[in-house]
């Protein structure tokens, strides 16, 4: 079960009921409540999970959203799910396509107590999962623990596999990976809290017959200058970065090899064969880093003052310029590791209407193509299949199409084969 607000993601969708409640009280009327909730349940239903009605009563919005009874009235609100019940009904019905996920990204549940106090940790990861949606990745989301149970075949399905802020890892999930064939993306201070035993910054430790010190990096300009597919096209690029949790290979094993610094210190370095991607820190939250944001107020039209929930991203900011530097490399990592993600093109994420800062503005999951925004968006998709009823052109072995999706809707594409 889950209230279903933004960023709170089921690890079992297909097993999940979401709870049609989340920031309802930003909403002031039931078109509000509709544009706020039908895009992002459509992204949800094309992960796989389900959802229902919340039927709130007048006196709720009273009693926990501090309106008055006479605004509740006026505004309806114990009317808005009977407006809304048709929207889910659709949403439900549409037929759903079961795609091959071969994306999975680990959230670090009990891995986060062995992480620093701030927000840079769950801005990296959180930024790394918007980028993946924004490409029209289909993919798994998995805690520690369950990562932590599987096989090395199991690790197989995928082509890529992320864990954000690998501080926390333990021998047998790290040697299983080195088993399987996904490539894998590190970030954060990898291995710092290896086995449940923490080394704090300034010291060494010896893993897979290497020599990691852990310690934090003053701030300079990430630089990208190796002959590598994974920079080859930000070769030359200098942007800022600003001071950070770091690891660096005091002795590396054979073939580590770093495509990107802030000098003195490697950013970003491969392994094995460039099958292991390492971020020295918390790149992408890096990357968004921005002072003088000022987070949103009021996104629609509540009045009440405690109607602004507190905001996750800080000084984190989703229109920094510096982003594009961290959507290419994604990009280039997505190819390098094979995956076929569905957008080449994206929209630059930004501050949408209801869902808030740093939210992709159109994207698809799974058949689902939805948009975020209150304007009409043309996305260029790429399938595995011929889409029924758009005109669409052969490229390689997908078919790309452009799709037209209104403000605060969704287009669920067909011609797919359903799966037995």
């Amino acid at each position: 079960y889950e209230s279903c607000f933004p960023f709170q993601t089921s690890h079992h969708p297909e097993k999940t009921l979401a709870e049609a409640m989340g920031f309802r009280y930003r909403c002031a009327s039931a078109d509000d409540y509709r544009d706020y909730y039908l895009p992002l349940l459509a992204r949800k239903r094309g992960e796989g999970q389900r959802f229902m009605g919340c039927q709130l009563t007048n006196d709720y919005a009273v009693k926990n959203y501090g309106w008055t009874a006479a605004r509740a009235e006026e505004f309806g609100f114990d009317r808005w799910e009977d407006e809304f019940g048709p929207h889910l009904k659709r949403l439900l019905d549409a037929p759903l396509e079961s795609p091959d996920r071969d994306v999975l990204l680990v959230f670090p549940t009990y891995a986060a107590a062995a992480l620093t106090d701030g927000p840079v940790h769950s801005v990296d990861a959180m930024t790394i999962d918007v980028l993946l949606r924004t490409f029209g990745c289909q993919m798994v989301r998995v805690g520690s623990p369950r990562f932590d149970k599987m096989t090395a075949a199991e690790m197989d399905r995928f082509k890529l596999i992320i864990v954000p802020c690998a501080a926390y890892l333990v021998p047998q999930t790290y040697e299983r990976l080195k088993a399987s064939e996904a490539t894998v993306l590190f970030t954060g201070c990898f291995g710092q809290s290896w086995d449940a035993v923490h080394v704090p910054a300034g010291q060494t430790r010896e893993l897979d017959g290497m020599t990691l010190r852990y310690h934090p990096r003053p701030p300079g300009r990430l630089e990208f200058t190796a002959d590598h597919p994974l920079v080859n096209n930000l070769k030359g690029t200098s942007v800022p970065l600003p001071q950070d949790e770091c690891f660096s290979f005091e002795t590396a094993a054979s073939g580590v090899q770093a495509l990107a610094r802030c000098d003195p210190h490697a950013i970003l370095s491969v392994a094995r064969q460039g099958r292991f991607i390492f971020a020295h820190g918390h790149l992408w939250a890096g990357l968004a880093l921005d002072p003088n944001r000022k987070p949103p107020a009021n996104l629609s039209g509540s009045k009440d003052g405690s109607a602004n929930d507190i905001d996750m991203w800080g000084p984190y900011s989703a229109t920094s310029p510096h982003n594009r530097v961290g959507e290419t490399l994604m990009k280039n990592i997505l190819d390098h590791a094979g995956v076929d993600y569905r957008v080449l093109r994206p929209k630059p994420r930004g501050l949408t209407p209801y869902l808030g800062d740093h939210m992709e503005q159109t994207s698809i999951s799974a058949n689902i193509v939805y948009n975020n925004t209150g304007e009409r968006q043309i996305l260029t998709v790429r399938l595995p299949y011929k889409p029924a009823g758009h005109q669409s052109r052969r490229v390689d072995n997908h078919y790309e199409t452009d799709v037209a999706v209104e403000p605060f809707a969704y287009v669920a594409l067909q011609g797919f084969q359903p799966r037995n």
